[in-house]
């Protein structure tokens, strides 16, 4: 006797994106804490004069103990680290950059970018690729040592970033982030 034989087939559901990435933000980490900001970490490792949470936008650098940690040194700087959110993205670019700066004495600040910032997750930390870069403060100096920011001085950050797919691209909201020495 003939036993029957049953064809059928599976069909698998796709999820299609129909649009641009949505929600695209730039934020301290993937989910919860702090949306539309970065956190820093300083670049020596040993010092915390210029570690910030996220939890502001205008962190506050105390003058006197920025001076007891790096007033007999010619530079100090941080990292820059946060994560790209986004729905719906294929591809993620996050920047920094010089936004402007206030300092005395002497005093300039440049950014290095880091070489992959191209992922949402720019919070790795390492010493030849940390977060989306990192700022350099130097110091001015003479004969008589080195000269540090004076309290008012500022140093603004701007953060930019976005996400891609087949459809498009969306940007994040500009970030700006401004250490002031009080």
């Amino acid at each position: 006797m003939p036993m029957p034989v049953v064809v059928g087939c599976m069909a698998e559901e796709v999820q299609r994106v129909t649009g641009n990435p949505t929600g695209v933000s730039i934020a301290t980490s993937e989910s919860g804490n702090y949306n539309n900001s970065v956190y820093s970490t300083d670049t020596t490792g040993g010092q915390t004069i210029l570690l910030t949470t996220g939890a502001s936008t205008s962190p506050s650098i105390i003058s006197a103990n920025y001076d007891t940690a790096y007033g007999l040194v010619a530079t100090s700087g941080a990292y820059i680290l946060c994560w790209l959110r986004a729905t719906d993205g294929l591809s993620y670019s996050t920047t920094g950059a010089i936004n402007s700066s206030s300092l005395s004495n002497g005093c300039y600040v440049t950014w290095t970018a880091n070489s992959y910032p191209i992922s949402q997750d720019n919070t790795i930390q390492s010493h030849s690729n940390s977060g989306i870069g990192h700022f350099t403060i130097n110091h001015g100096g003479g004969r008589n040592g080195y000269l540090t920011p004076n309290v008012n001085d500022t140093v603004a950050i701007k953060i930019n970033g976005y996400a891609t797919n087949r459809n498009g691209q969306t940007n994040a909201t500009q970030v700006i982030y401004t250490y002031t020495w009080v």
